[in-house]
Parts: C-alpha cells; structure tokens; sequence
C-alpha cells in the first residue's frame, strides 16, 4: 500500500509542474494583449472619428444646398434681385442674415456663417459643431477640430503662362504653355483653366475652371484664357490672365490660276479659318490636250523678201509628220518665174473619233496667185474632217505685180487641227 501511494505522489508533482506559467510567460501574454488592444482601438478610434466628420460634412453641405434653394427661388418670391454679397450667421438654433432664415433640419452649427458671393459661389465660413469647424464650399468642405487650423490662405498667383495662338485644323485648341509659379504654405497646389469668347475676366471661383487644358475653336471666335492655383483645402489664387487668341471668318479668296491648260491642272484657294480644309482645290481644265485646238502650221507675212513657215504646239504622238508652205512676197523681175511653197501634214488618230483641219489662204495683188490643198486650188478658208488616219498636202504659188512687190501676198496663213 505505501508502495501505491509513494507512485500516485509522482505522477501529481509531475502534472502540477506541467501545468503552471512562469512570470516572464505571463508577462508576455499581457504585453501582446495590450499591442492588439492599442491597435484595435486606434483604429476603432480613427474609424469613429472618421464617421463623425463625414457627417458633420454632409450636415455643412446640407446648410449651403439650403443657401442655393435660397438663391433659386428668391425671384419666384417677387422680390426682385438678390443685392449680393448675403450672409446668413447660425448660432444652434437658426442661420438667418435678420431677415431671411435658411430652411433647415436637425442639429445645426453652433456658429460660423454661410456667405453667398453670387449664385455659383457660395461657402461655409468657420460653421462649428460642438466638436468640429467647417470651411469651404460644397466641393470642398475642409473638417478639423480646431479652428485655427482650418486652412484659409489662398496660393499666389501664377507668374507664367500663355494660352498660345490658335494654330493648324484640329478643332479642339490647346493651351501652349501651362501656368508655373504659384507657392502655398500648406500644401501642394493644381492649377485650374478656364477658355471663354469675351474679355471679361472670370470669378477666382467660378465654377468653370477645370484641371482642361484644351478648348473647343470655331470660325470667327476669340480666346481668352485664365487660370488659378487651388491648394488642398480648395482656397484658389488671384486670376492669371494667359492671353488671346483668334480663328479667322470662314472666307475663301479667289481661286488661282489653273496649273495646267489641258490634260487636268489644279486651282487652289485658301480660307482665312485654318479650321476649313474642304473646298480649297479641285481640277481644271480637265480636257485633254489633244481636243484642244492646235495651230499645225502658221505662216509670217511681215518682213523680208522671203517669210518662213513654223510648226507649233503638236503632239508627235498623233500628229506624225508636219511641214508648211510659206507665205511669201513674190518679187518680180524680168525672167523671173513665179515663187512657190509647199508642205504637209500626216495625223494618226488613234484613239479619237475625227480630225478638223482649218486652211486659210490670203491672195494678194499679184498675178497668178494661188492656194491648193491636196491638188485643188482654193482661196479664203477651208474646212476638212477625217474619221481615219490621213495624210494632206498643200501648196502656194503666184508672182508679185511689176509696179510693186512689197504688198502682194500669197500663202497659206493657217493650218489648224481639232481632235476629239
């Protein structure tokens, strides 16, 4: 039996040795408990705050969407204009500028007021709660616990930039050089843009100025940009004034002269708006050169005793072969025989349907003078078609009267070939 019992203590001792924490482990339990317990309710602590700022928030944007309803239905009122700037001062129970109350629900500011420079700009103005102040207006409402701490000092002003001129087709302009310059105390700062088509110099809050760099052109229109700097708490700079710019009317000017006379040329014209691209060439003179009239041979009657006979303005791709009988003044003297020219013409059609060929022979005051074409004498003008391929012949003749030579012509003055 002592035997049993003196085992039993054993086994006891050994399981109670097992089972016990020593200091340092206990310690280390409570040190983690306490890590997770300051971890957990900083952010159980950042989560409530944060949730108590955004409706402190939502309860300003309720106060200055109550300032816009105000702004909106004042003419349905009959009363006039509103006489801006208006200031409403809330003080927990009420927002009133002592005449008009904004209609509102819930717990309202304790103090602070809601300033309306105009319709487009309306702000809280240090609104406090029992807990926050509010600044801003509805885009951006800056929340903090004290006061004092609220930025509201606005950026400086660009020192540069320019809006550029309005250059090339793409109807959507650019502003050429961004705006630089601006510093803030608090924060880093945007720079917002604003293109109009008047002069007039924009609000620093109009609510028109956007992070856009770009602006829509039209014929006819004036640009004028402007930019500001805004900081994080949404305060903005002076206006900066970036420069003009223009797009020319939608006016053509006349049309050039073509480039060619025949086998198809090209007119131009501009327009003073860069914007137009359409309309500012076409064809001309389409017709090819060869349905054009060509002068195959052409005498010269003036000077000399003899006058030659030139070929001009032909193409040897139709017309193979060309000569011309001169036109010439017949000098008469004794035993002299009468002067004489001859020549030809040789045309290939073909891809066209027919060949005109005009003569003309002037006859002077001489004897015997005479004009032929292909064996048949003729004087005045003469005209000939051919449907294929054809070759002619003509020729001149005559003398010059014994009295006088120097007015006595004889000649063909003209050969001239159509095709089409």
């Amino acid at each position: 039996m002592g035997k049993k019992f003196k085992t039993n203590n054993k086994i006891f001792k050994k399981n109670k040795e097992k089972r016990a924490f020593t200091l340092i482990e206990l310690l280390a339990v409570i040190l983690i408990l306490g890590i997770i317990a300051l971890i957990a309710g900083s952010t159980i602590y950042n989560m409530v705050e944060h949730s108590r700022k955004e409706a402190y928030k939502a309860t300003v944007r309720g106060v200055l969407k109550s300032a816009e309803h105000y702004v909106t239905s004042y003419p349905l009122l009959n009363r006039g204009k509103i006489s801006y700037p208006v200031v409403f001062t809330c003080d927990g129970k009420e927002c009133s500028n002592g005449i008009d109350k904004l209609e509102l629900q819930g717990k309202l500011p304790v103090s602070g007021q809601v300033i309306i420079e105009d319709s487009s700009n309306i702000k809280a103005s240090y609104l406090r709660s029992d807990r926050y102040c509010a600044f801003g207006d509805k885009v951006n409402i800056e929340i903090n616990k004290d006061c004092d701490k609220v930025d509201t000092t606005n950026p400086t002003s660009p020192t540069k930039g320019e809006l550029g001129p309005a250059e090339g087709n793409n109807p959507e302009g650019k502003i050429k050089d961004l705006p630089a310059g601006s510093t803030d105390d608090h924060s880093e700062v945007t720079y917002l843009y604003l293109v109009l088509n008047e002069p007039s110099q924009p609000n620093k809050d109009d609510k028109r100025f956007s992070t856009k760099t770009t602006y829509q052109r039209a014929c006819g229109k004036d640009y004028y940009g402007w930019a500001v700097a805004q900081d994080a708490s949404g305060n903005r700079s002076d206006v900066y004034y970036l420069g003009e710019a223009h797009d020319g009317e939608n006016v053509y000017s006349e049309w050039s002269q073509c480039t060619k006379e025949c086998d198809g040329g090209v007119k131009t014209r501009t327009n003073t708006c860069s914007l137009i691209t359409e309309d500012l060439s076409e064809e001309c003179n389409t017709q090819s050169c060869l349905e054009s009239p060509y002068t195959a041979a052409t005498s010269n009657v003036s000077g000399g005793l003899w006058t030659s006979c030139s070929v001009s303005n032909y193409d040897s791709k139709y017309v193979k072969s060309i000569s011309c009988a001169s036109a010439q003044r017949a000098a008469y003297y004794v035993g002299a025989g009468p002067q004489s020219g001859s020549g030809s013409l040789r045309v290939e059609l073909g891809g066209y349907k027919r060949a005109v060929v005009t003569v003309r022979c002037e006859i002077g005051n001489g004897d015997n003078q005479s004009c032929s074409y292909n064996g048949s004498g003729f004087s005045g003008t003469r005209k000939y078609t051919y449907t294929s391929d054809f070759s002619v012949s003509f020729a001149t003749s005559g003398y010059a009267p014994q009295d006088s030579w120097t007015s006595s012509v004889v000649g063909i003055q003209s050969v001239v070939l159509y095709l089409d």
